[in-house]
């Protein structure tokens, strides 16, 4: 099945492509995906960020999606386009109906702003707090461990970006400050689990 991971690309409050990666619907490879793609748009000789993506991923295998290359040879007459050859490195959609077929697949999802070069990374469990989350235990009947109390959750790693916007520039610091854990919390209370799709 794989563990599909969209990431959107926004521009203008407009989806303007998404890239569905088949390994990487879970809370660590989604920032290294975003990571990855930030990089390619800020260091590619291209200026519209659509081609500077599918290029920067064609020298690994990835691009554009094949259904998508007639969409693309009407829009970018002047270039020739990439075209995908894994799929898990990455399939850029670009027409309405691509990017909508590519959603539905998801099994996880992650979003880059051009706009204020920020990204959000959406792949995580969440609890407002270790209370909220003992009552979803029992209304579920779940098993409750003994020692789950208030000083056993503060023990989690704490985070500053996961479930925020983070810009580009900190992208390092949201990869790292969840890479060695699988369990965090922030300074409000809030607890997040690593989610794997």
């Amino acid at each position: 099945m794989g563990a599909r991971l969209v990431v959107s690309i926004e521009k203008g409050g407009i989806e303007i492509c998404n890239v569905y990666f088949h390994w990487s619907a879970n809370t660590l490879d989604a920032y290294r995906e975003m990571q990855k793609l930030t990089d390619i748009i800020e260091t590619s000789e291209k200026t519209d960020p659509v081609l500077a993506i599918i290029y920067g991923l064609a020298k690994n295998g990835g691009g554009l999606t094949p259904e998508d290359e007639e969409f693309a040879k009407r829009r970018w007459p002047d270039e020739d386009i990439p075209i995908a050859k894994n799929r898990n490195e990455g399939l850029v959609a670009v027409s309405a109906e691509q990017i909508a077929y590519s959603e539905r697949w998801a099994e996880g999802t992650s979003t880059i702003y051009l706009d204020n070069h920020t990204c959000i990374n959406q792949l995580y469990n969440y609890y407002d707090s270790w209370q909220e989350m003992k009552l979803v235990y029992q209304l579920n009947d779940y098993d409750w461990q003994k020692d789950w109390d208030e000083a056993h959750f503060s023990n989690f790693s704490m985070v500053k970006w996961l479930g925020k916007p983070v810009p580009w520039a900190h992208l390092d610091d949201a990869i790292s400050e969840i890479d060695d854990s699988l369990e965090y919390r922030n300074e409000s209370g809030n607890l997040f689990f690593f989610e794997e799709c």
